[in-house]
This record gives C-alpha cells, structure tokens and sequence, in this order.
C-alpha cells in the first residue's frame, strides 16, 4: 500500500514537472482543442460566484434572412455586457478603428474581423428592438483567451478588450466604479428573456433553413 502511494506521488510529481516546463504548449493545445467553450463556461462559473446572469450563444435576426452571433452577453446590476470572444494564439496587433487585426504566431500573420466593430452591430441591433433599453445601458467587451499577448488598451468607458483571466473582475470593477443608477432588476428580466427569446426565434429560422 505504501509502495502504491510512493509511486502515485511520483507520476503526480512528474506530471507537474512536466506541466511547468512546457505550459505554453500546453495552453496552446487546451485553447486549441477547447475553442471558445471553455472560456464561457468560465464565464458562467465566475457569473454563477458573483451572482451575474450570463446567457451564451445566441443567434439574432439583424435583418430579413439576416442573422448575427453574439458569443455571450452578461448582465451587471447597471449595464449589460455584450460580449465577443476571441481565440487566438500569438500576439495580437491593433488600432481601433481598422477593420482587421493582426495575428503573429511563430513568424506567420493572419488576419481576423475587428471584434470591437462586430459587437457594434450588435449593440446597434439591440437599441432598435428591445424596447425601453439604451445605449448607456451596454457596454461593449472583448475578451481574448489566454493565448493571446497584447497590449492592454480601453478604448472608451463603454469599450474594454481584456484576457479571459480577467474579464469577470474587469466587470465587477465598472460596476463598483460606476455613479450611475441600479438597472431595476425587473428590467434586467425583462431584457433577458426579450434577447431569449429572440435567440430562439433565430435558431427555428436557421434549422427551418437548413431543412430546405
């Protein structure tokens, strides 16, 4: 029995070991493989701690047989977070008003949409359809995985880009900062299920598409 821990203590030892000494591969491979699932389920559990409503992946008619994806959007007691994630690996370089970011890795550039812009659609969208909601209501978030090196930088005090690590205590933040009112909680619900139930109807759109 004592041999089978010392062993066990061993692999676990070697395990760790091995961790430390290659974490950005390792990273690089969770990150990978995972996707963006991952990082909104995070989201969900620090939401779920800090008594914030998350809801994820919701599609939403922006237009006849037009139909945009919004990643995650969260609702703080005095603004709603609409938010993009981005998955990345290497460094990240920007300026806030080009239309495409650049992606360096190992040497190599890609090309991703501004993510800033895609969610400004979105916002766009929101304040034509959800009746009573505003634009200082909704803030405007980006949130890079992990992976991703780059310069930290807020744009506006309604614009924030920020690592998947800090994203909850960046929100938590603005809403402990901020002087403006409490959105009545009743609001809150009442958004919620207006971008629920929006999402569904996109989705029955999207699937009676599919079939045809």
């Amino acid at each position: 029995m004592i041999e089978a821990l010392y062993i066990a203590a061993g692999v676990l030892l070697i395990l760790i070991i091995l961790y430390i000494c290659f974490y950005k591969q390792v990273n690089v491979f969770i990150v990978a493989v995972t996707g963006k699932k991952r990082i909104q389920k995070k989201l969900c559990n620090h939401c779920k701690n800090n008594d914030l409503l998350i809801i994820n992946d919701l599609w939403l008619p922006v237009g006849e047989g037009k139909y945009k994806h919004l990643d995650t959007i969260i609702f703080g007691n005095k603004y709603i977070y609409v938010t993009r994630i981005v998955k990345q690996i290497g460094e990240i370089r920007f300026s806030l008003d080009d239309q495409k970011w650049r992606v360096i890795y190992k040497n190599q550039l890609s090309l991703i949409d501004n993510p800033i812009n895609q969610n400004k659609r979105i916002i766009s969208y929101l304040l034509r359809v959800v009746e009573g909601i505003e634009d200082k209501d909704l803030k405007n978030l980006v949130v890079l995985s992990k992976t991703c090196k780059f310069n930290q930088v807020n744009p506006s005090d309604s614009e924030f880009i920020v690592s998947e690590k800090e994203a909850i205590k960046l929100i938590l933040q603005i809403e402990e900062n901020s002087n403006d009112d409490v959105i009545d909680p009743y609001e809150i619900e009442r958004y919620a299920k207006a971008f629920y139930n929006y999402g569904l109807e996109a989705e029955k759109a999207l699937k009676k598409y599919k079939r045809l």
